[in-house]
């Protein structure tokens, strides 16, 4: 997620002795599908449901807290307490995971190694949440609102929540563009999340009432499911004392960015409605043109007769798996917006084709295809006989060395991904050198002293947001590492 201030980050293990076990396989959970600014919480059915090491589980995630259940079983607490924090957060990560697996039929092996994805629903004091692959987990953080004196906790929206995991999920499949410095790869990896925030959303009866409220099915209307962390978003612009983020919300996916080149652009311009090249803003602009193709997928089931509720309910089954096809044809390795949409489109095209042509249109109108873009020019999608579950153990790493005036970070190597079937950079040097140069001269390569520590909260910079890359000293040479951690 995007934010604004920092100030504690620990690093957290499982102390807490093992919960009792749960009665049954399943239980109800407290969970808010948004947050409480805009929608009152509610419960949501956890199945598959055992004992973790420290809280309650499920196959893939576990709550890395002790939590007990009621006297009836289940796990449903007021709003604002440890226990509600707790609930809303394991409960959104499970449903997030059990709702991508079944729409897209994939399944998901963990980047970490891991079987299951650690929930920390209160990692400490931040207005931030963020994935850490290093220790496969997602965390989430409280604040103080210093307007309303309200604390937050962006483990309480199901959006935040649902963002988080979208990291961990696209991290599963496509591990090197974690290794990756273009802005685009980072982008693509907020809009991941936020897509599958907005999908998810409207499966919810009560969000999908409310939409259909606020919109009457015409999607290009305000309405919560477009508009993600609308608690978080306005704390951050009280925090600030500004408009931050263009409203009350951290993002919406309703805007009209149009392509213009990362490099080209200011890091974070105090604009919010000015496009820029830090990931979360650049991220707007594919998430933006997501969204018109969702709204397109909504605009064609009521041409078909659909009410509005089974309109947009439809568009959101269809707009998950659309997802899921596009990470199967996804570039593996280093890609720009426009290899992306072209992706996108052969994707489409090689399952029946029924959107080639929504797609395509949405995509040239955002100029991130050119006009004179047709889909017969592309090949048939094809990433090799390698499975998706396969992708880690076909990265490894190369190194770059910085050559030229890149200032304290002169003569460092630059680790990049390489495929191990091709014996090739993924990255073409001069390249690289580009994006590291941009990426310095906007303060988001950290860099460090030899012999220094970090720990975790020295990987997020004042304003919140994670560092792209570190320096670090191996053998008395300077290497610049890729930063794992992603909000």
């Amino acid at each position: 997620m995007f934010c604004t201030t920092h100030t504690h980050s620990p690093r957290i293990a499982p102390t807490q002795p093992r919960s009792a076990p749960a009665k049954a396989a399943q239980a109800e959970f407290s969970q808010n599908p948004q947050d409480k600014v805009v929608l009152e919480p509610g419960t949501y059915t956890v199945q598959g449901l055992k004992s973790g090491d420290v809280g309650p589980a499920v196959d893939k995630a576990r709550l890395n807290e002790a939590l007990e259940p009621n006297a009836d079983g289940n796990f449903i607490f007021e709003q604002g307490t440890p226990g509600f924090h707790a609930a809303n957060a394991f409960s959104a990560v499970a449903r997030t995971i059990k709702f991508f697996e079944e729409g897209t039929g994939m399944n998901i092996s963990w980047a970490f190694k891991k079987p299951q994805l650690d929930v920390n629903p209160d990692a400490g004091e931040m207005l931030n949440a963020y994935y850490q692959r290093g220790e496969g987990s997602v965390n989430f953080f409280h604040s103080t609102d210093p307007k309303t004196t309200q604390v937050v906790h962006s483990g309480d929206s199901g959006e935040v929540v649902s963002h988080e995991v979208g990291h961990a999920i696209l991290d599963a499949f496509r591990p090197a563009y974690l290794m990756n410095w273009r802005a685009d790869a980072g982008a693509f990896h907020e809009s991941f999340g936020d897509m599958l925030a907005l999908v998810m959303s409207v499966q919810d009866d009560r969000v999908l009432a409310r939409v259909v409220e606020q919109t009457g099915g015409d999607m290009t209307k305000p309405n919560m499911a477009a508009n993600l962390g609308e608690e978080l978003g306005v704390t951050i612009n009280n925090t600030s004392g500004k408009n931050r983020t263009g409203g009350d919300y951290t993002r919406t996916a309703i805007n009209s960015f149009k392509w213009a080149d990362p490099k080209s652009l200011e890091n974070n311009p105090e604009d919010p409605n000015q496009l820029g090249s830090e990931v979360h803003n650049y991220s707007r602009l594919w998430t933006g043109a997501f969204y018109d193709v969702f709204t397109g997928l909504v605009n064609e089931n009521r041409a078909a007769g659909m009410e509005p509720a089974q309109a947009i309910r439809e568009a959101s089954n269809e707009g998950l798996r659309m997802l899921g096809r596009l990470v199967k044809a996804s570039p593996r390795f280093d890609f720009t917006y426009k290899d992306m949409a072209k992706a996108f489109v052969a994707s489409d095209r090689d399952n029946g084709g029924k959107h080639v042509d929504l797609i395509t249109q949405v995509y040239k109108n955002r100029e991130i295809l050119p006009a004179d873009f047709s889909p017969s020019s592309l090949p048939p999608t094809q990433n090799g006989s390698r499975s998706l579950t396969d992708e880690a153990a076909a990265v490894q790493k190369d190194l770059v060395p910085l050559v030229g005036d890149f200032g304290n970070f002169s003569g460092a190597l630059v680790e990049v991904p390489r495929d191990v079937d091709s014996a090739r950079f993924a990255n073409d040097d001069s390249d690289v050198r580009a994006d590291m140069k941009h990426l310095i001269d906007s303060g988001r390569i950290l860099y460090t002293e030899p012999h220094q520590r970090l720990n975790d909260k020295d990987l997020i910079d004042k304003n919140g947001n994670p560092y792209i890359g570190v320096l670090r000293w191996k053998d008395g040479q300077p290497v610049i590492e890729r930063n794992v951690i992603v909000a």
